[in-house]
């Protein structure tokens, strides 16, 4: 089908609005797939990829909307854009006499609801700041779920928090549960006593979802943002949230976790974490016992992996004593790896790893390189095996769908899995690919039902690689409880029907691949 394409220049439109437009497009006659975005260098790229590329976008800028519509005719396509522009302006300027009002403003947000004393801001990262700076002079929390805030932004805002005794969690903070209400991207858990102070959104979820898994449940989870643990920032947020869990009553047992903290920034956070007199779990993804400074009559306990931190804090908050969690049920799973690696055909070697969870993609690597070896990201810390152009794998890769090169001007794939189906259709295409791995992310704030793209764009890889006189494997580990309104226990049935492996864990889906693999 002719691809139809229509510029809109300098206006800005956040991923919610270009994901509704997109499905609105979708659904009309005669139009057989459709793209909203931004016109960012990554969102060009997966137009190519997607076949919905026009010439027209070439001279865009990051800062343009691109629309591009696959139509049998001129007329359907035409009749399409008339409906994006209606839907556009009503989006941008108009909520309608007959909906509920919607402030439009902070300061009459505020007014609406006087008690309330926390704001979540999501606005795009160059507008993000001032906002924020608005909230605390009101001495007002702050959620900043917005990402591409300026790092000297963040610091002079942390710091006027700080002064204020305020709390601000982000820039860039996807999760956060206070009191057993969630904001952003949270699982349902049961409330509890142990409390996290976490700079990871999806890490969050997944050791709260298995500590609610394990029995246990959750006073409160404050997330801080991904560089709130640089040099540069000095944990300000992450040491805020050990003093205040330290004197909360709720609070019988904390947890720390983050990606592998600056030296200096680590040394003040365990120091101050050591002076609680509750238990304290550290987390600190990937790093080993010989990065972690000596402390004299340290009580801390380090954990390697999110399973065995969500296991010890259950057990600590049951007065019993941490166990480490069994490894992978070789005799469970050893005529499924049997099978599979069986229909596997010569030439057949490499995995890919599909993530919408940044923690979980970064796990997931951690572990999978100490059996595989090299394995490319766009999250690697090492050049040489730092993916070049993010939208071509190589070899083994594992890559983070979430990351900003990803959602500048596009919905995250927790929210919308179009790209990445579209993503898992490509690497099915790679006659040396195996195994793919997914993760599902459950939750509020989570695409209502994933498998409404996902399960479609599985069978049709599967289909692909049968095609090729091949067989695929597909690993989708889904994180989440049983409280999540996706209904994880059907997602997880459907997954399995259509010949998907289903792990329980992100640990225990790397296990299984690196036993496919090995």
């Amino acid at each position: 089908m002719p691809i139809f394409a229509y510029v809109k220049t300098g206006i800005y439109y956040d991923s919610i609005t270009l994901l509704n437009l997109q499905k609105e497009l979708s659904q009309c006659p005669g139009i057989k797939d459709a793209a909203v975005v931004m016109g960012t260098s990554v969102n060009q790229a997966i137009l190519r990829q997607a076949g919905l590329w026009a010439e027209a976008f070439s001279k865009a800028g990051s800062d343009d909307l691109l629309m591009s519509l696959s139509a049998s005719e001129e007329q359907f396509a035409t009749k399409a854009l008339e409906i994006a522009e209606a839907s556009l302006k009503k989006s941008k300027f108009s909520s309608g006499s007959n909906e509920e009002y919607r402030p439009r403003s902070l300061g009459s947000a505020a007014k609406m609801l006087p008690q309330a004393n926390v704001v979540l801001i999501s606005l795009p990262g160059r507008f993000a700041g001032a906002e924020t700076r608005k909230a605390l002079e009101q001495n007002l929390h702050v959620m900043l779920f917005s990402d591409n805030v300026p790092l000297e932004q963040e610091i002079e805002l942390k710091k006027l928090a700080q002064a204020k005794g305020l709390l601000l969690m982000g820039p860039d903070c996807g999760t956060a549960i206070i009191a057993g209400t969630g904001l952003g991207f949270t699982n349902v858990v049961r409330q509890g006593e142990i409390g996290i102070v976490g700079a990871s959104g999806t890490g969050i979820q997944e050791l709260t979802s298995l500590i609610h898994n394990y029995g246990g449940g959750i006073s409160h989870a404050i997330g801080t943002g991904g560089r709130d643990l640089s040099l540069d920032v000095g944990a300000i947020t992450m040491l805020q949230g050990i003093t205040g869990l330290q004197s909360d009553p709720l609070t019988k047992v904390m947890v720390l976790i983050s990606k592998p903290p600056h030296p200096t920034v680590m040394a003040k956070v365990l120091e101050q974490a050591n002076l609680c007199n509750k238990p304290v779990i550290i987390h600190f993804l990937g790093a080993t016992s010989d990065q972690m400074p000596k402390m004299p009559n340290s009580q801390l306990i380090y954990t390697k992996t999110l399973l065995e931190t969500a296991l010890t804090a259950v057990l600590l908050s049951q007065n019993k004593q941490p166990v480490q969690p069994p490894p992978l049920n070789k005799a469970l799973w050893q005529n499924t790896i049997q099978h599979e690696k069986g229909l596997w055909k010569p030439g057949q070697r490499y995995f890919r790893g599909l993530y919408s969870g940044g923690t979980l993609a970064y796990e997931a690597l951690y572990l999978l390189k100490k059996s595989l070896g090299k394995i490319y990201s766009n999250l690697s810390k090492d050049p040489e095996y730092r993916l070049k152009d993010p939208s071509k794998s190589i070899e083994h890769s594992i890559i983070d769908l979430g990351e900003d090169e990803y959602t500048v001007g596009r919905p995250h794939p927790m929210i919308d899995n179009t790209f990445r189906g579209q993503r898992l259709s490509q690497e099915a295409q790679d006659p040396e690919v195996a195994l793919i791995m997914l993760d599902i992310v459950l939750g509020h704030g989570s695409q209502k039902d994933p498998l409404s793209v996902l399960l479609p764009r599985i069978q049709k890889a599967q289909e692909m690689k049968t095609a090729q006189g091949q067989h695929l494997t597909l690993i989708a580990y889904v994180c989440g409880t049983d409280l999540d309104p996706q209904n994880k226990a059907d997602i997880e049935a459907k997954l399995k029907q259509q010949g998907v492996l289903v792990p329980h864990s992100n640990v225990e889906a790397s296990q299984l691949a690196s036993a496919l693999l090995s």
